[in-house]
């Protein structure tokens, strides 16, 4: 059952509460519902709001401002698009709240947390580019790996094909969840792209189907031929590294090569090493996935 919590503060807040019972133990699935807030005349000020900001020290980033533009990246096709919304072109069902919880409970019959709030923002996608691109689904698991946010086109509606997307986002992020859990010292790029390929096979094992389509967007082939510009980064901490490798166009790697790379070399391990369970893959770090994958040796 949800429960639509509005919490007295210094701004008007929304929060959906729902509690689901795993193996005897007790989780509270958190919605942080940004649609209703932004439904309620909330428009101009989404990003600047203290329900917003409120978010930040649960995030991992260094400044608020590169919260913001974290988001702003996420949702936008450009700043103007947010401001020409009105109201009511913002709706989100109750349906789909309650398909995210069904599907936060699969997850958690094959993984395990520790944590027993699973904190969720629930946020509005702006643009026809957002809607093409993504389907009307997109997220994002903060560096810290407290929360994770669900962008979904400002009208989202379930279909066959956006409910297929949904499922496949939810086990994406849920297994990120997961393994900042366990590995809380960040080693570089090494551990973006080997938990990327882990949360690109993790949405096969859930939903049965191909993952999301960056993660086969280059072929094996490619991913090799790339693999020793990729070899030279794996332990950089520098963003623009970082956003070479998934986000931008650039002469270095193509756009969204990391995920294709992750997806391959994880895929390389699970072949040699049959038999592991998601619980114990996700305790392992990086390092040593990548080694039991022979891709050092490549």
């Amino acid at each position: 059952m949800l429960l639509l919590i509005v919490l007295k503060t210094k701004m008007k807040t929304y929060l959906i509460d729902s509690k689901v019972k795993i193996r005897g133990e007790t989780y509270t699935i958190r919605f942080y519902d940004f649609f209703h807030y932004f439904f309620d005349g909330q428009t101009r000020s989404l990003l600047t709001s203290s329900f917003f900001t409120d978010l930040f020290p649960l995030t991992g980033f260094l400044t608020l401002k590169r919260f913001k533009k974290a988001i702003e990246n996420y949702v936008l096709d450009d700043k103007q698009i947010m401001k020409d919304v009105s109201p009511g072109d913002v709706s989100l069902s109750e349906e789909t709240v309650l398909m995210i919880k069904d599907e936060i409970l699969k997850n958690l019959h094959v993984l395990r947390l520790k944590k027993r709030v699973i904190k969720i923002v629930l946020f509005p996608g702006f643009g026809i580019h957002f809607k093409r691109k993504f389907c009307g689904v997109s997220a994002y698991t903060v560096p810290s790996g407290k929360l994770f946010f669900i962008f979904l086109y400002k009208s989202f509606e379930l279909n066959t094909k956006t409910e297929h997307e949904l499922k496949k986002t939810v086990a994406h992020e849920f297994n990120h969840l997961v393994f900042e859990e366990h590995h809380k010292n960040w080693r570089g790029m090494i551990d973006n792209i080997v938990p990327e390929g882990l949360a690109g096979h993790f949405e096969i094992f859930i939903n049965g189907r191909q993952p999301s389509a960056f993660f086969i967007k280059f072929s094996r082939q490619r991913c090799l031929q790339l693999w020793p510009r990729a070899k030279k980064i794996l332990y950089s901490f520098d963003w623009e590294v970082y956003d070479n490798l998934f986000n931008h166009y650039n002469k270095i790697f193509p756009l969204g090569f990391g995920y294709s790379l992750g997806y391959q070399i994880v895929g390389d391990f699970l072949k040699k090493n049959k038999g592991l369970s998601w619980q114990k893959i996700m305790k392992m770090p990086s390092q040593e996935i990548l080694e039991k994958s022979g891709w050092l040796n490549k």
